[in-house]
This record gives structure tokens, C-alpha cells and sequence, in this order.
């Protein structure tokens, strides 16, 4: 094993209506967030050769909560300690990983896989805050989520499909070290056809009515919303 604890990472997340023409290298990515812990195990696979490139297990941390800074440890593995972490009860999501330019800034495009298939998110690497602050985003970038604790990997990994085909059921109120969450709120995501955007829908979002009636909860593009099910109230 080999332990590296990186150099704080900054960072912003977009959605993104469809995978930029000019996104390369792509690798799938298949995490496992092992329950009971905040621990992240990582196999990561050159799609094209079918090559398995790294093996991992990592631990992130936000100071003071803030969701744009990130300190984060990885844990190289080898074959036979990966298989061991494997068999721990975990929760799983797969993606398509490529890397991207945007105006010669270093980027990510995650693609994701299954139930998920249909989510595009965009992270922005930056060098320091300031430089993070600075940065206005335009097309294609869309929505920022990088506030939207719904939209990330723990909470990603346990989403589950409900009535809406934009729309996923999330245990955001659950802690992480729950180890069978229960899923409680949802999250909307956009749908990337044109002919699907709703213009009645806030800019700012809205509240997806309670199922059965999730089918009518069609978002514009670059849009999301949170959806609770009957006497929830909105957590601060």
C-alpha cells in the first residue's frame, strides 16, 4: 500500500446538458462508499483497453464545511488488498470519466452510469480561492451545484429511481455513517431534450408534487429542484 495525502483541492460543479465534443480520455470509474465509514474504495478502468489503471481507497474532508475545499487522502491498493475492501457492505456508482479544457483550465466530466444515466457533471479544478471566486461561468456549463450536497458522490451512490424519469429519491437527511439509509427526499434533475423544457418552471427551481404525480415534475434544462414527501419541512 502506498498512502499520499494530497495538497488541498478547489474546486466548482456543473451540471452540463450533454458531454462536450472535445472531452477525451475517458475512463470508468467504479466507487464504492463503504458503509458505516466515510471511506471511498476506486477502481478506475481505461474504457478502451479494458486495463484496470488504479486501485484505491480514499477519504475526503471539507474544512469548515465549505464545499468548494477539499483535503483528500488516497490509499493506493494492490489487486488482492482491493478484493478484501470489496467485500465490505458498500453503496455503488459507476461513471464515465473524461478529461476537458474550458478555456485552458483543467476540468472533469463525469458521465454517469445505470440508474443515474442521464446526470452530466463538470468540476473546475482551481489553484486557490480567489481564483475560484473569480471564475463566472457560461455555456455549456449550466447549473452550479457545487452547494447541492445531494448531487454528491455518497449521497449519488445511494440514489434510487422513483416516478419521474428526472427525478431520483436521496437520503440527504441521513447521516453518513448510516449504514442502511433510508431514503426519504429526492432530487430532479434536467431533461436534455429541448422539447422536454418547461417554461412555466422558476428559474430558481421548484417543489415536485408528491407521487404519484412525480411524472409531472419536468424541469428546464440546467435545472433541479428538491421534492419531500407530505409534512416534511425544508432542513437549513
Amino acid at each position: 500500500m502506498e498512502d499520499r495525502e494530497d495538497a488541498p483541492e478547489y474546486e466548482r460543479r456543473f451540471l452540463v446538458a450533454q458531454l462536450p465534443g472535445d472531452a477525451y480520455e475517458p475512463r470508468v470509474i467504479r466507487d464504492r462508499f463503504i458503509r458505516g465509514t466515510r471511506l471511498r474504495l476506486r477502481a478506475v478502468t481505461d474504457r478502451a483497453t479494458g486495463e484496470v489503471l488504479q486501485r484505491k481507497a480514499g477519504h475526503k474532508v471539507r474544512p469548515d464545511g465549505d464545499p468548494t475545499s477539499l483535503l483528500h487522502t488516497s490509499l493506493y491498493l494492490d489487486l488482492d488488498e482491493y478484493e478484501i475492501l470489496r467485500t465490505l457492505e458498500a453503496d455503488e456508482v459507476v461513471k464515465t470519466r473524461y478529461r476537458w479544457q474550458l478555456e485552458s483550465r483543467a476540468a472533469a466530466v463525469d458521465v454517469y452510469n445505470g440508474r443515474l444515466s442521464g446526470l452530466i457533471i463538470a468540476e473546475l479544478s482551481f489553484e486557490a480561492p480567489d481564483e475560484l471566486r473569480r471564475f463566472v461561468s457560461r455555456p455549456p456549463l449550466g447549473r452550479e451545484i457545487t452547494h447541492v450536497a445531494e448531487l454528491t458522490g455518497p449521497d449519488l451512490a445511494r440514489i434510487g429511481p422513483i416516478a419521474s424519469p428526472n427525478c431520483w429519491a436521496s437520503p440527504r437527511s441521513q447521516p453518513a455513517t448510516t449504514a442502511t439509509p433510508t431514503l426519504r427526499r429526492s432530487v430532479c434533475l434536467p431533461r436534455p431534450e429541448p422539447s422536454l423544457r418547461r417554461p412555466d418552471v422558476p428559474a430558481a427551481g421548484v417543489s415536485c408534487p408528491s407521487p404519484p404525480a412525480l411524472s409531472a415534475c419536468s424541469l428546464q434544462t440546467n435545472r433541479y429542484a428538491d421534492h419531500r414527501t407530505a409534512g416534511e419541512t425544508s432542513e437549513p
